[in-house]
């Protein structure tokens, strides 16, 4: 069929001209009149008309039937979508020719060999073509392989790929129905499988109530359980890991590292384990027992730590009741200590109380003292005032004596010669009256 557009009239005429722009074949009922209107929109050029092709149509009640040239037939919906599948086939075809997987660089797995992880990934349709595991694990989280909880895979070279392994945490393990149930040290449930993986603490005497992958473990003697979990936390603390831990009916630990058994009792885990880790190294190749039940770490004391032949379990009991007493000793011994540090700040407060309180009566008695001295001062003046005043009086009498003196022997004088009977009447009458006023006279003195 040639690239025109032919326009067929009743008469079977033909006029043929080329289409400018892109458009299907369309084939027009003649039933559309409702486009005849369009007729005067046909020009005539170089003899042939031109119609666009949103003018496929009845025209004139002619039938039109529109075709476009290879150019204008690529930019069509038909055509792009052609050319979108022809560059997708292409692409596959090379991709499935070249992206063929030969290698793989595995990165974080401790649980599972090369070839397993190898398996996994290459399971499927198209599951050794490198551009298909690539979009199939690129950062996805697996529940379809125990142990796994993320696999991440890139294209190194179309042959050659790089995994990243992203292992579920497998801290503790408890025995339950058969199974062997995984959890963190968090005390989630990770897995639940019969194989035994290697670097987990096996926890023994704890009964587990369920097996429910992603819950809490829980148990009957949860107690135990818990400090079992706290244990295995401080001990990942400082890098290291008991391979048992075995819990008795009271909930006492005691955990294997190596050939080494450690009884750790209830509490401390934290100064224990710190210790631990200390003298490990040098627990290499050895074996027995330390009993760590009554270990105590503070920034004062620091126990001894004895590696002892294995014992039986009397000895073992007996050792443990020994460092039982040397733990309460110690413990009894600190609290001596606190008290006699408090017992030393109360008696250097009362000591600071008394020497303030005897400096307070020092400066008392000073003041006291001060004021002593000012009242004998004053009491010295007002002494000396009146003696003064006393020794002014007397002088001040004498003459007062004196003047009444010269007086009285002035009187005699004026009456001088009386005659001899009144001298006699005088001198007996004087003799007379000088007797009664002898007492008067005597009580004077005496005053």
């Amino acid at each position: 069929m040639k690239n025109t557009v032919s326009i067929q009239d009743n008469n079977a005429m033909d006029y043929k001209i080329r289409g400018m722009y892109g458009s299907t074949v369309n084939e027009v009922d003649r039933s559309f009149g409702s486009r005849a209107h369009r007729a005067h929109a046909l020009k005539a050029l170089n003899g042939r008309p031109k119609i666009h092709p949103g003018e496929a149509g009845v025209v004139s009640g002619r039938r039109i039937r529109v075709e476009i040239s290879s150019i204008g037939r690529l930019f069509t919906l038909r055509g792009i979508l052609l050319l979108l599948f022809s560059v997708v086939s292409v692409s596959a075809a090379v991709i499935l020719m070249l992206f063929n997987f030969e290698t793989a660089a595995i990165y974080g797995n401790t649980k599972y060999s090369p070839e397993q992880i190898e398996s996994f990934i290459t399971r499927g349709n198209l599951g050794e073509n490198t551009f298909v595991m690539a979009l199939k694990y690129h950062h996805r989280k697996v529940s379809d392989i125990p142990f796994i909880d993320q696999i991440d895979i890139d294209i190194v070279n179309p042959s050659t790929v790089r995994v990243n392994i992203i292992e579920k945490p497998t801290d503790g393990c408890i025995s339950y129905k058969g199974n062997n149930v995984y959890f963190s040290k968090e005390g989630i449930i990770q897995t639940v499988s019969r194989r035994t993986v290697d670097n987990t603490t096996v926890i023994n005497g704890v009964v587990l109530t369920h097996s429910n992958t992603g819950a809490q473990v829980l148990a009957k003697n949860q107690l135990g359980l818990d400090l079992s979990l706290e244990l295995i936390r401080q001990a990942d603390k400082y890098g290291i890991r008991p391979g048992s831990i075995d819990v008795d009916e009271r909930s006492n630990l005691t955990a294997m590292f190596g050939d080494v058994k450690v009884m750790l009792g209830k509490t401390g885990y934290e100064h224990k384990m710190f210790r631990m880790h200390q003298i490990l190294p040098y627990l290499e190749g050895r074996s027995g027992t330390i009993s760590m039940t009554g270990f105590v770490s503070t920034h004062e004391t620091d126990n001894n730590i004895v590696l002892s032949p294995y014992m039986t379990e009397a000895e073992a009991e007996e050792a443990a009741r020994k460092a039982a007493e040397q733990a309460q000793k110690a413990a009894e011994e600190e609290v001596r200590r606190e008290a006699e540090k408090v017992r030393k700040k109360e008696e250097e407060a009362r000591k600071k109380e008394e020497k303030a309180k005897k400096k307070e009566e020092e400066k008392k008695a000073k003041e006291a003292k001060k004021a002593k001295e000012a009242e004998e001062k004053a009491k010295a003046q007002k002494t000396a005032e009146g003696q003064t005043a006393s020794a002014e009086k007397p002088e001040a009498a004498n003459a007062q004596a004196q003047s009444e003196q010269q007086a009285s022997s002035s009187e005699p004088q004026q009456n001088a010669q009386p005659d001899a009977a009144q001298t006699e009447e005088g001198i007996t009458g004087i003799q007379g009256e000088a007797e009664p006023s002898q007492p008067a006279e005597a009580a004077a003195a005496a005053e």
